[in-house]
């Protein structure tokens, strides 16, 4: 029997991931923030779009915001109820960049091949609260991604495969810089008034009213090397989205629960106002209990930052801007003096004291 590529990480083909409540807020709302930015651009108030969700505007920019599945549902039904141009999804998803997730997509760019990103993706879906079941498979000389419909979404469904794949797409372009092909893509819905927004974006036939939604690719495509592939910011990547994965599955403490918001966020500079908020709490209310526990939301931001920045300096052959922009800090200027205030000494000499040669 021909070994399967997926065989040499130990599991099945498939892995469909287990939904979590729709009601735990615990992702960034990069997704809503892509799908408000489209529908407004189309002439929608963006008061409409959000109606009924309990999210404010200001807070679609402000890396610290965590919204729930139930509220992102929401955002697609109000989009699909006031806007006539439904290419809309495909537009939003088609705009998004791996770097969205933080280290999730740090972890996905750093892999060595396409499948290797594929199975990091699927190992830490999780992470990114999907509103689909998703799964990958391979079919002789074709592999699929499938989309199917866990959480009952009905009419939405449409609407968040078309993000999924759009997203999907242009994600795997992008760490592939270009190489990456799609084959076919089938939908199981009936041909819409903007199918020829399909061609354009996904360069490829689509098929509606087919049995699964799934998107082709030839096989040779899993083998593709990455061009950003870095096996030491692979490898602390991964040992963070397995913390966090271990997090999200357990009950901790309040300076846990913190550090996972902080985690969770894209360049790592949430506002404590805004922390205090995803944990339903007044700031004088979060600062007091922090202190209970022998921390502070500093003390905590700093740790985050500082673990990151000593491990890329350590592991790594990044450059300090790199570092800096992982770590979460507009400029290298701003990280070295952050640093130096954290350790006494400069990212420089740190690396040249414990790099071994």
């Amino acid at each position: 029997m021909e070994e399967s590529p997926n065989m040499k990480f130990g599991l099945p083909l498939v892995e469909i991931l287990a939904i979590q409540s729709m009601d735990e807020k615990l992702y960034a709302p990069f997704e809503v923030n892509l799908l408000v930015k489209v529908a407004a651009g189309q002439g929608v108030a963006v008061s409409d779009i959000l109606a009924g969700s309990n999210i404010l505007e200001g807070q679609l920019e402000d890396m610290a915001t965590r919204i729930s599945m139930r509220q992102r549902l929401s955002v697609y039904q109000n989009i699909l109820d006031t806007c006539d141009d439904l290419s809309i999804f495909l537009q939003a998803g088609s705009q998004a960049t791996i770097c969205s997730f933080g280290v999730y997509g740090y972890l996905l760019l750093s892999s060595n091949t396409f499948l290797d990103a594929i199975y990091m993706a699927f190992k830490y879906l999780k992470l990114t609260g999907p509103l689909l079941g998703k799964s990958f498979d391979i079919e002789k000389d074709h592999a699929y991604f499938e989309a199917t419909d866990s959480l009952l979404l009905g009419p939405l469904l449409q609407p968040v495969v078309d993000f999924w794949f759009a997203f999907t797409y242009k994600t795997s372009l992008e760490i592939s810089k270009g190489t990456f092909k799609l084959e076919q893509i089938c939908l199981a819905f009936p041909e819409p008034d903007h199918k020829s927004s399909y061609k354009e974006l996904f360069k490829c036939p689509v098929s509606f009213n087919a049995d699964k939604n799934r998107m082709y690719f030839l096989r040779h495509n899993l083998e593709l090397k990455l061009p950003r592939a870095n096996p030491l910011s692979f490898q602390i990547c991964t040992e963070l989205c397995t913390d966090m994965m271990q997090d999200m599955e357990s009950i901790s403490g309040l300076a846990k629960k913190v550090r996972d918001l902080i985690v969770l966020t894209p360049n790592y500079h949430p506002m404590f106002k805004d922390i205090a908020s995803q944990l339903y709490m007044t700031p004088r209310t979060l600062r007091r209990k922090l202190v209970e526990q022998g921390t502070s939301y500093q003390q905590i931001l700093n740790d985050v930052r500082k673990h990151l920045a000593i491990k890329f300096l350590r592991e790594t052959s990044l450059s300090m801007d790199q570092i800096a922009e992982r770590v979460g800090f507009s400029d290298a200027r701003n990280f070295r003096q952050a640093f130096k205030k954290w350790t006494d000494s400069t990212p420089s000499s740190h690396r040249t004291r414990h790099v071994v040669h």
